[in-house]
């Protein structure tokens, strides 16, 4: 969930961590050359570790493209909740429908805008006690999706709450959860039918590491739905550099925007990220950079 996290005094990282270039290699921790040095403060409180294997870099690489994003052709993406944490990158998704938001923590402006657009909004949280927002399109249930963190509190499967509300018919439903690692017992349950029945899916992923079954569930994913955008949370505190990539990889918190492949037309991805449309999440540290993934293929 979205929680307040205390700021740290920052230093500027060492130049053996920077490339200058004038075209960016996909995923790497380098700039344009006339940028010069970013100004990035890498604070004390977040551990970089260097990890200069070739199995842990090959393993790494077939993670990022399996979330590598496209570009959507003929369609615009916009940013729905604003600035900050609990805003995110997603195609423009118009006025109207049926909306989930899975882990909701006590500030959710992206639930408000789609409820403000029209869209009847599900929401499921067992940490709080009410919605942070008042709207007749807003519904809440203090209730756990997936693994339960406290008994005390109801936990139901996605499954079970798509049917309570009778939605296993819908066929254009939006999913958007942040639900602290149980999105992997989400993506675990979901077939590839049900998974087809959402023309977007906007996920936080935790704890990203190689687990052969992550692995795999990013490629069920993909299967069904593909990635547009993608984001690296300013709030984690785990970051890997891998020097023969010149890139940086986070342990945990990646934002993920997906669109049902079967809608669209794609084209490979020529931005830089994080891009115009992204915000840090903890506004008072600076967002992780990411760089180009247009070269990712020929890695």
């Amino acid at each position: 969930m979205r929680k307040n996290r205390k700021a740290a005094a920052g230093v500027r990282p060492k130049r053996s961590m920077m490339k200058k270039t004038t075209r960016l290699t996909s995923m790497a921790y380098v700039f344009r050359e006339q940028q010069g040095y970013l100004n990035w403060q890498a604070c004390l409180d977040i551990k970089v570790e260097c990890r200069d294997g070739e199995e842990y870099a090959r393993s790494v690489r077939e993670i990022i493209k399996t979330i590598t994003p496209m570009n959507v052709c003929g369609a615009k993406k916009v940013r729905i909740g604003g600035a900050g944490g609990g805003g995110y990158v997603m195609l423009d998704p118009g006025q109207g429908g049926i909306a989930y938001s899975l882990g909701v923590s006590s500030h959710s402006p992206w639930d408000l805008e789609m409820a403000e657009r029209g869209f009847k909004v599900y929401q499921y949280d067992g940490s709080i006690d009410q919605a942070p927002d008042k709207h007749p399109n807003i519904f809440f249930h203090k209730c756990f999706v997936g693994a339960g963190a406290d008994s005390s509190v109801p936990c139901k499967s996605f499954r079970q709450i798509l049917a309570e509300n009778q939605h296993l018919d819908e066929k254009n439903l939006i999913l958007q959860m942040d639900i602290e690692g149980a999105e992997w017992d989400v993506f675990t349950e979901l077939t590839e039918d049900e998974l087809l029945r959402f023309s977007q899916i906007i996920v936080e992923l935790h704890e990203v590491h190689l687990h052969v079954y992550k692995y795999a569930l990013l490629n069920k994913i993909r299967q069904t739905h593909t990635p547009i955008h993608i984001s690296y949370n300013n709030w984690t505190r785990n970051l890997a550099y891998i020097p023969r990539d010149h890139f940086l990889y986070p342990r945990t918190l990646i934002e993920v925007s997906y669109v049902r492949t079967q809608d669209h037309s794609f084209a490979p991805c020529s931005d830089y990220f994080p891009t115009p449309l992204d915000r840090p999440n903890v506004p008072h540290r600076p967002e992780i950079p990411i760089g180009y993934f247009d070269l990712l293929s020929a890695d």
